[in-house]
């Protein structure tokens, strides 16, 4: 497909996911995205619905190549694509950099608060790929008592923002008001990056608010963030 000048090449789930191909319709959607570097389009029909809802992923059952997970919506069983999968299949090429550049991530501790399984090992995986150490904590709480017995390690603090028995932001705050860890980067990886939610991280001192599973992006922060500290 032309896209911007330049020719965009297009994806379908069913290029790698044992799923049905998508109905012959004239009204077909393209939705963009960058990976690796590079733009690619990813073929789906438009959508039924936009709805807010908390959700339970099932990260085995349907799980394959393509496909991360699944959730129910509205009573329907819900597949969640791995656009980072398919094009990673399809075009491995395209991650060569990203195998030669892992190393840089050695040494460094990361902290990460996520009380989702689903998330918490998503993200875990793709940062110890980098060759990042990772500090799993399942609420804030557990981050903010890690945080303390591991100070002397830790260079980065990556979490949610919903957590049970402390916050994202309850969390930012501890760190910004104790010397120990007031210098510390933080990255909230989080569904709540409304103005409201990121103006109130700002003032707590948060540095960088990403949307979950946004690997490119996140990649390229946490980068930055290391290699500063």
């Amino acid at each position: 497909l032309q896209y911007r000048g330049a020719s965009l090449p297009l994806l379908s789930i069913k290029d790698v996911a044992k799923v049905k191909p998508l109905a012959d319709k004239e009204d077909l959607l393209v939705i963009v995205f960058v990976i690796a570097g590079n733009d690619v389009g990813l073929l789906a029909t438009p959508p039924l619905d936009a709805i807010e809802q908390s959700l339970k992923i099932d990260d085995k059952t349907l799980k394959q190549l393509g496909i991360m997970g699944s959730t129910i919506v509205n009573e329907h069983t819900t597949l969640i694509v791995d656009i980072h999968g398919i094009v990673e299949s399809l075009n491995p090429e395209w991650f060569e950099k990203y195998v030669s550049a892992r190393p840089e991530g050695e040494g460094t501790v990361i902290l990460y608060a996520e009380d989702s399984n689903f998330f918490r090992s998503q993200v875990r995986d793709y940062l110890l790929e980098d060759g990042y150490k990772i500090i799993e904590a399942e609420d804030g709480m557990i981050a903010w008592d890690l945080l303390q017995k591991h100070e002397d390690e830790i260079s980065l603090v990556i979490m949610d923002i919903e957590m049970p028995n402390l916050d994202g932001f309850g969390l930012a705050q501890k760190m910004k008001e104790d010397p120990r860890f007031s210098q510390l980067p933080i990255i909230a990886l989080t569904t709540m990056a409304g103005d409201e939610d990121i103006k109130r991280g700002e003032t707590l001192g948060i540095d960088e608010y990403l949307i979950k599973l946004d690997r490119e992006k996140l990649r390229e922060k946490v980068s930055h963030y290391a290699n500063r500290v």
